[in-house]
């Protein structure tokens, strides 16, 4: 059978939630052969220990703590989690004997449940992001040229094929994480937050020919520490980033994978000016609710900026193997 191991990147900010977080690692009925909590140098190493878990301190960024080249770790697979997710005891070694019996080269486990938000909630994330479900029931994500995705709306429990993941819960066989150059994607933590990174990565493992797939049997509890996502809540320039990232994600993912000296994409041009389009009353009707030109201002220079930082970046490519 496979072996695996354990990676959790975190800065320790929430202690009780990496504790619950490595509680639930310590408790699989098929233990990993090692855990290794990669931590952000200059935070400080918390000083409980729950099993043999080891810190090891690498550069900072949501990024730079998920595309590591794991040299501390030798199994076929890397169960890798955020400092936030409890997992109950069954759960990687249902994962992993589906991972060894179906091939998949990575496993995303549906963390958020999309399909089960409200009618509200529903109806305001397509207006403010396109993100809609689809009818399809063959596949879990499906990634849009727009850069905008749509989820499936009524799952049964089983697993699915998939364009993205979800990042807290990622399953990868190692040697095929290390094939797509993950480590070519860390200049989304330049931005100081790194919206959508686990579209980047995942569409990226899909968009190169890897069998991604989404687990939807549960067995996860998202204890929501929150450490980043809050200080992006908290950023008064989070339209700016927010249309920033969004720009540059398409960019790289849609209009551009092969990278700046190829022609890009006319049909994903078309879609991302299409998003951007839509967005615009959209922004327009944030500013007037919140009495501030700050979100319409902010949207528009993001994009503007999100366009000339793409240009001006000479990235690998994104694609480095064609879809089987």
């Amino acid at each position: 059978m496979l072996t695996y191991s354990v990676a959790i990147r975190t800065l320790g900010l929430s202690p009780s939630t990496l504790r619950r977080t490595l509680e639930g690692v310590a408790q699989q009925t098929l233990p990993p052969d090692n855990v290794v909590v990669y931590i952000a140098r200059g935070y400080a190493i918390p000083q409980f220990r729950v099993g043999k878990e080891i810190y090891v301190e690498v550069d900072k960024g949501m990024m730079a703590q998920r595309t590591l080249g794991y040299k501390e770790i030798d199994s076929d697979v890397i169960l890798m989690l955020d400092d936030d997710i409890f997992i109950e005891p069954d759960v990687a070694a249902r994962m992993l004997t589906d991972m060894e019996r179906d091939g998949w080269d990575l496993l995303g486990a549906d963390i958020f449940q999309c399909h089960r938000m409200s009618a509200l909630t529903k109806i305001r994330s397509f207006i403010t992001s396109m993100v809609r479900p689809h009818r399809s029931r063959q596949i879990a994500f499906r990634q849009h040229l727009s850069g905008a995705f749509s989820y499936i709306s009524s799952p049964c429990g089983r697993i699915y094929p998939t364009d993205t993941c979800a990042g807290p819960i990622m399953m990868w066989r190692r040697n095929q994480f290390l094939s797509i150059n993950p480590a070519d994607e860390t200049w989304m933590d330049t931005s100081g937050f790194s919206y959508g990174d686990d579209t980047v990565l995942s569409f990226k493992a899909s968009s190169n020919g890897l069998k991604c797939g989404v687990d939807f049997r549960g067995g996860l509890i998202n204890l929501d520490g929150r450490t980043s996502s809050d200080s992006y809540r908290n950023d008064p320039h989070r339209f700016y980033l927010r249309s920033l990232l969004m720009t540059r994600t398409w960019w790289r993912m849609h209009y551009k994978p092969s990278g700046n000296n190829h022609p890009g994409s006319l049909k994903a041009l078309a879609a991302g000016f299409g998003r951007a389009l839509w967005l615009t009353p959209v922004m327009a009707a944030v500013s007037i609710v919140t009495l501030s030109p700050a979100p319409f201002i902010q949207h528009h220079k993001g994009i503007i900026d999100g366009i000339r930082r793409s240009r001006a970046e000479d990235l690998p490519p994104y694609i480095i193997k064609k879809r089987p």
